[in-house]
């Protein structure tokens, strides 16, 4: 074969082997880093990961401005974050443990999870089943990730409430009220007698919901629903609180928004229960009424 022919050979197959990545990487192995996720827990028999409750693709309008939104599919916690688990994470050494009633003052040292009683610390008796409180943004967040989850964002979080159909509280349009029996949500259990507050409820302990329909619907429709988008603890969310226009999900770093109304609400709060209300705290700042759940993409 003529020199010139075998060059022009030897100079396309450079040319190829650049275009398609054929040529190794000088770079041995062993430098290499990968870094991957821990898994989120396993699905049961094909269906969501164990716990989650999967969101389908919808469009709604979102907040008090009506922003038309297109939200894509995504699997959410069916509940807040139980007590339980987050002790877990700490014993795993994964998490760090949240804030207990001598860290925040005498006013939450029997509504604050942690037991500070006790020397190690853990949850306190009878508080396992319920959601955990007094942890900050940033634990938040970094009990997901230890799940292979992440926090929701502002916009799934309202959307799973309300749904297409606008509804005003994850349930539909009724507003609550303390004479309701049954009760549609933990609330109204703040200083029922002086200085005497019962906290927290057992997650599972009201009717689910889903995309604004309430629990009946959804069993008609063979659905799976959320516990407590409404009562119980206020979610962090990881979406900045002045971030503009309420589509907009910028990352939380200063001031995040919260979601939901508490069970320290009580009558003259309803309307805080509505699936567009929000709220801001400062990422580092714990509350015996503020927990979380966690999202996965989907």
């Amino acid at each position: 074969m003529p020199k010139q022919k075998e060059k022009s050979l030897l100079n396309l197959g450079l040319l190829v082997s650049l275009l398609f990545g054929c040529i190794p990487s000088q770079q041995p192995p062993s430098a290499r880093v990968v870094i991957v996720d821990p898994p989120a827990a396993p699905s049961s028999a094909g269906g969501p990961p164990v716990g989650m409750v999967p969101i389908p693709e919808g469009s709604f309008f979102m907040g008090e401005k009506f922003i038309p939104v297109v939200v894509s599919p995504f699997y959410l916690d069916q509940t807040e974050v139980t007590a339980e688990a987050y002790e877990a994470c700490v014993t795993a050494g994964k998490c760090h443990p949240p804030a207990t009633g001598k860290t925040l003052g005498k006013n939450a040292s029997l509504l604050c999870h942690w037991d500070d009683r006790n020397t190690p610390f853990q949850v306190a008796a009878g508080k396992k089943n319920h959601p955990i409180n007094c942890v900050t943004f940033w634990e938040a967040k970094a009990y997901c990730q230890a799940q292979g989850k992440r926090l929701p964002t502002n916009t799934e979080w309202e959307y799973a409430a309300q749904g297409s159909d606008q509804s005003r509280f994850p349930w539909g349009n009724a507003a609550p009220t303390l004479a309701d029996q049954p009760r549609r949500l933990c609330w109204g259990r703040y200083e029922i007698l002086p200085g005497i507050s019962l906290g927290t409820c057992a997650v599972k302990g009201y009717p689910a919901t889903l995309l604004g329909r309430e629990e009946s619907q959804l069993k008609e429709q063979g659905l799976a629903g959320l516990y407590d988008m409404a009562g119980n603890v206020m979610e962090w969310v990881d979406t900045q609180f002045d971030s503009g226009p309420s589509d907009k999900n910028v990352p939380c770093v200063g001031s995040c928004l919260i979601r939901n109304g508490s069970w320290a609400n009580g009558d003259g709060d309803s309307l805080l229960f509505k699936s567009i209300h929000s709220n801001g705290r400062v990422p580092s700042f714990p509350d015996y009424t503020i927990g979380f759940r966690c999202a996965r993409d989907l």
